[in-house]
């Protein structure tokens, strides 16, 4: 014998699909992209946990659904009403299904206000199965944003090194020039310029050459030299180390997201697999 909530849910299929759409233009606003099949299913299991969590407050698994049926309502997006029948005696439940959450966008989800004279009883056994698949999809969304972000790291430097790889000396000594301009900028203290020849011995400081220009001029050249080395060094060599390594990684991520999204769940009869697209603007926590 199927328990209450199972036969509720097959009953309110068609509703909670009916909601479903009613927020699609609201997700593109909000995503810039229409629904996918999956994020349609993560909208529906948002409303049923809400919906879940407004009914099994008053109900047991040994109920009978003795009637059944929705309205459209003035206040809100519909009003479903039920007849329960308990130890031989019916009793009465509706429930107002409302948007809330004002003009932001971001706020915006559903509630159920419910009226009955059923007593609470305090069990959620079937929304805390719900509640804990939300959580495990909130991991999800985290994976597939530390993935996005992988993969534009990648792109970024897949882009970058065959660039940097073709620099001239004089390229690369403009690029450091324009770090340093910038690093400037950001903490306010001067560039660091290389004095002349007759700078240095305006200060007194040619005995620091041996009072060679020539080896003033030698010291120089290694120093610039060397900067181009670094430069060539982080922007080149380390930049291979990190693309090597961000691939690596994404291939470890990318795995693991496909065993989370493996999982499904079944709901009221109904197997579903789920993503988490659609989790802000549904829970509205």
């Amino acid at each position: 014998m199927k328990k209450f909530v199972d036969v509720l849910l097959e009953k309110l299929e068609p509703t909670i699909q009916k909601l479903v759409d009613k927020q699609k233009p609201k997700f593109e606003e909000l995503f810039k992209k229409q629904m996918d099949k999956t994020d349609e299913e993560m909208a529906r299991l948002n409303l049923i946990y809400k919906l879940l969590f407004a009914i099994e407050s008053f109900t047991l698994p040994t109920d009978k659904l003795v009637k059944f049926n929705n309205i459209g309502s003035d206040k809100g997006y519909l009003t479903i009403n039920i007849v329960i029948e308990r130890d031989g005696q019916e009793y009465n439940l509706s429930t107002e299904v409302i948007g809330a959450g004002g003009y932001n966008i971001q706020d915006y989800h559903y509630r159920y206000l419910t009226n009955t004279k059923l007593p609470k009883k305090g069990g959620l056994e079937e929304t805390k199965k719900i509640d804990k698949k939300i959580k495990s999809l909130t991991n999800i969304q985290k994976l597939e944003n530390e993935i996005e972000s992988y993969k534009f790291r990648i792109e970024k430097l897949e882009e970058l090194i065959p660039k940097y790889e073709k620099y001239s000396d004089n390229q690369v000594l403009d690029a450091i020039k324009e770090e340093k301009q910038k690093e400037a900028e950001r903490t306010g203290k001067p560039i660091y310029e290389i004095p002349s020849w007759e700078e240095i011995v305006k200060r007194g400081a040619d005995k620091n050459y041996d009072y060679s220009e020539e080896e003033f001029n030698k010291i120089n050249q290694k120093y610039i030299s060397d900067s181009i080395d670094r430069w060539r060094d982080s922007n080149i060599r380390m930049k291979k180390v990190y693309l090597k390594d961000y691939q690596k990684t994404l291939k470890k991520l990318e795995a693991k997201l496909e065993v989370l999204k493996g999982n499904e769940f079944e709901l009221g009869g109904i197997t579903e697999s789920v993503t988490p697209d659609y989790l802000r603007m549904f829970l509205g926590k």
